[in-house]
């Protein structure tokens, strides 16, 4: 490995600087925009009117989930008497 020389470091050294001229300009940025978002004034919560349409979504989720599971679960059970009867048949030839 060779020596570094003088205008080696030079270069390090710059380049270290001009990344922290970069970073030092996201830093800005980043603060101007966090700025900006205080300034919207968001509220914590969500309004009324979005927390009563989540509440009625999962009332509804409820009633058409269950069934629909359960029409699932007799399917499967269905399936597995047919091929059970399939093979019961198809064995006693």
């Amino acid at each position: 490995m060779s020596e570094a020389t003088k205008e080696d470091v030079n270069a390090v050294h710059k380049r270290i600087d001009e990344l922290v001229t970069v970073n030092t300009a996201i830093q800005v940025s980043i603060g101007r925009i966090e700025q900006r978002f205080e300034d919207l004034n968001i509220p914590q919560q969500p309004c009324s009117f979005f927390s009563q349409h989540i509440k009625n979504h999962k009332n509804i989720a409820s009633l058409w989930q269950k069934p629909l599971v359960r029409t699932v679960i007799d399917l499967v059970k269905l399936g597995i008497v047919a091929a059970a009867t399939y093979l019961f048949v198809r064995s006693g030839n």
